[in-house]
């Protein structure tokens, strides 16, 4: 399993994550604590859409060709939170 930190910035980050995870077979969840939701689902994701610290978990250790699809979702988590602990 591979696990990784994500961020949406706003409902267009949403569709095309939607989008990207739609194209691999990929079993994936997001998690925010305890909630835990089929991330291919769209009104799972859209629900979790708020959530600060969103883990996608990967049922697969061999998937860097999703992970490079879902960089920019990688960068936008760790933008907002090295800009949180600067404040």
């Amino acid at each position: 399993m591979t696990k990784v930190r994500i961020s949406f910035w706003d409902m267009d980050s949403i569709i095309k994550f939607m989008e990207i995870t739609g194209t691999y077979s990929y079993n994936m969840e997001l998690s925010c604590g305890n909630y835990v939701v089929d991330a291919k689902s769209v009104l799972a994701v859209f629900a979790m859409r708020t959530a600060r610290n969103l883990e996608l978990r990967i049922h697969s250790s061999e998937c860097d060709d999703l992970l490079r699809d879902l960089e920019v979702y990688r960068d936008q988590w760790k933008l907002e939170h090295e800009t949180m602990a600067i404040c």
